[in-house]
């Protein structure tokens, strides 16, 4: 079986809005405003972008195979690649 793994950054402002709505269950109010308000101004300055980078693991009986180990991670590496 191959399964793709696909973490991401997504710095979309408007879902510190809804912040209380998704993680109220997990930290208090005070919490969350502290949260808030510390990396509010992150996602101001990154707001619309979105990076993710994805594996594509073979997993088999015998363990596991990273099929994507050699691609290119850096942005050195991307900017290079996209040259070819």
């Amino acid at each position: 079986m191959v399964m793709t793994l696909e973490p991401g950054l997504y710095f979309m402002e408007n879902l510190l809005d809804g912040i209380h709505e998704m993680f109220g269950h997990l930290a208090t109010e005070e919490e969350l405003n502290a949260f808030v308000e510390e990396v509010r101004p992150i996602y101001e300055k990154y707001e619309g972008i979105g990076v993710r980078i994805e594996d594509d693991i073979l997993v088999t009986e015998n363990g596991y195979e990273n099929l994507s180990a050699g691609a290119p991670r850096t942005i050195r590496d991307i900017e290079e690649a996209m040259k070819r």
